[in-house]
Order: C-alpha cells, then sequence, then structure tokens
C-alpha cells in the first residue's frame, strides 16, 4: 500500500510524498489503542496509565475503542479525514516540488512529537506494548491451521505465473498483445 501510493504520488505525480507513514500509523496506533483495551479486565486502565497519570477511570478519547468495530471505522476514518485536510491544504496552496516533500515530512514529525508528549493519554516514546491476546486469542498459542493462510496465496501466486517476471496478463499487456 505504502509503495504504491508513493508510485501514484511521485511517479505519475512527481510529488515526493516523506509523511506517508503518518496515515499508517494513525491506522495502526487506532487498532493498538483496542488491543490494550483488549488486555485489561472491563473497567480497568491500561498499565501505563495507572503509572504516568492519575485518572480513575477511562478517558474520553479512549471510550469509543472499546467497541472493535467503531475501532475498525476510527482505524480508516481518521486517517482519511487528516489526509483529506492535507490534501486541501497542499491543492488550495498549490505546493509542489520540495515544499510538498518539507510539509509532509514535517506533518509527520509534528503528529509523532503530539502522541509522544502526551504520555498520560498514548505512553509516549514507550507506545502501547504488551499484547498476550490478539482479537481475543492467545498470539503465543500454537495453531494448526497457521498453514493453511499461507500456502494457498503462495500457490496461486506460483501458478498464475508470478514466479517468471510477473503474472502472465501483465506481462501479455506489457508487450502490446491484446
Amino acid at each position: 500500500m505504502v509503495a504504491v501510493g508513493l508510485d501514484i504520488a511521485w511517479g505519475y505525480g512527481g510529488m515526493l510524498a516523506l509523511g506517508q507513514g503518518l496515515f499508517f500509523g494513525l491506522g495502526a496506533y487506532a487498532m493498538a489503542m483496542h488491543l490494550s483495551l483488549e488486555q485489561v479486565p472491563d473497567g480497568s486502565l491500561p498499565s501505563f496509565m495507572s503509572l504516568y497519570s492519575d485518572n480513575t477511570e477511562l478517558p474520553l478519547l479512549w471510550k469509543p475503542f472499546q467497541s472493535f468495530w467503531a475501532t475498525i471505522i476510527a482505524a480508516v476514518v481518521v486517517p482519511a479525514v487528516v489526509a483529506a485536510l492535507l490534501g486541501l491544504l497542499v491543492f488550495k496552496r498549490r505546493i509542489r516540488g520540495p515544499y510538498f516533500a518539507l510539509l509532509t515530512q514535517a506533518t509527520a514529525v509534528i503528529f509523532a512529537l503530539v502522541l509522544i508528549g502526551n504520555l498520560k493519554l498514548t505512553a509516549g516514546f514507550n507506545g502501547l506494548t504488551g499484547f498476550s491476546t490478539v482479537f481475543g486469542r492467545n498470539k503465543y498459542a500454537l495453531r494448526p491451521t497457521a498453514g493453511c493462510t499461507t500456502w494457498p496465496p503462495s500457490c496461486c501466486w506460483w501458478c498464475w505465473g508470478g514466479h517468471a517476471r510477473g503474472p502472465q496478463p501483465l506481462r501479455q499487456a506489457a508487450a502490446g498483445h491484446p
């Protein structure tokens, strides 16, 4: 996804985007907030909140992330809104060239500083860690079905011709054949 976005922005648009990690990071942090709440019993706070803050109840910012579906929506909508606002600024002001690259990188740095500076809400430099369960499953438990999810896609890739310089339909299209 990052490579495709960079290819479209830089390859087709001629605009070097250095801050694309910001949008992926916002979505990932939303999911990490949900996973942090999944680790503690209902009504409890994540461990870093008891260390760094004097909160007795979950902050308002964290409440929507108790729901899996609200988290999925936030992981998509929040980065999209931030990207739309940044895009509106870029296109309205006609920012191009090195200024665009600097703006995107500066935006990523600003968001990183905001996350790191809010130690009581985001755990700062330590980040959100200590996930032993992911969506209710122990991440250390062995699953006999793990191979079933990796073999079929790789077999399809091999059979479709991905092993020899790209899939057959793409090679034909590149050569000019219908």
